[in-house]
């Protein structure tokens, strides 16, 4: 019997979130994005079993207690469908989650997503991704780009 030998291919995948609006209602409640730590993936192995993870986190400091509502957009995949990472010539299916736990799709609020929704002065919202196990892409960089809403 010969030994069978597979390549281990590794990708790389790397997803930005882009802070693009943050609305106020009245001057006296002031908020503003204090930081943004991206999601970053890492390493890709196609022939993981496991998902990859990865944790992401978002800082809006308001000037006295708000009522905050966070959106996530789709990104540029399909709306009906898991987020899409693109580059080295493919495509890897991820999404973004409210909890640690990765069953809560944070979004716009439609599609079976939700919103963060929170009362206080400091907000540290991590941000929960998941790259799914057992997807065959090509190696090279992805990423997507996400706009973040901020209503309050």
């Amino acid at each position: 019997m010969t030994p069978v030998t597979h390549a281990r291919a590794l990708r790389q995948a790397v997803m930005t979130v882009a802070i693009v609006a943050a609305t106020a209602v009245s001057a006296s409640a002031q908020c503003s994005i204090s930081s943004v730590e991206p999601l970053s993936f890492g390493t890709y192995d196609t022939f993981s079993p496991t998902p990859l993870d990865s944790m992401g986190r978002l800082t809006v400091q308001c000037g006295r207690a708000v009522w905050l509502q966070v959106t996530i957009s789709h990104g540029g995949g399909n709306p009906n469908n898991p987020r899409v990472l693109r580059g080295g010539g493919g495509q890897l299916l991820y999404d973004v989650y409210l909890d640690a736990a990765r069953t809560i799709v944070w979004g716009e609020g439609t599609r079976g997503t939700q919103a963060y929704q929170g009362l206080n002065t400091l907000f540290s919202l991590p941000i929960f991704g998941r790259i799914p196990a057992g997807q065959d892409a090509k190696a090279g960089a992805y990423s997507d780009r996400l706009t973040v809403r901020i209503d309050f």
